[in-house]
């Protein structure tokens, strides 16, 4: 966002990152409200639900921790 030399293209970066957050949240919570809808009935999987969605969201904070650990770094190299 920073390397961009225009006003507009920071605006719109930062449009595209509230968006992608957004989603992101949007749409977990729906995907869980989902699956556990449809787990509630099976019993035994549950486990096996709950250990794929909880590794789908370490995966997730890893990813976001590693992009703004980037994002630090870019900000840093600048000053």
């Amino acid at each position: 966002k920073k390397n961009t030399g225009s006003e507009v293209l920071r605006k719109l970066i930062d449009t595209y990152i509230e968006e992608y957050l957004f989603h992101i949240k949007d749409n977990n919570r729906d995907t869980i409200i989902n699956g556990i809808e449809e787990t509630s009935a099976k019993g035994s999987s549950f486990i096996l639900y709950a250990k794929t969605a909880y590794n789908k969201v370490l995966k997730e904070e890893e990813c976001l921790s590693r992009l703004l650990d980037t994002l630090e770094k870019n900000n840093i190299e600048k000053m």
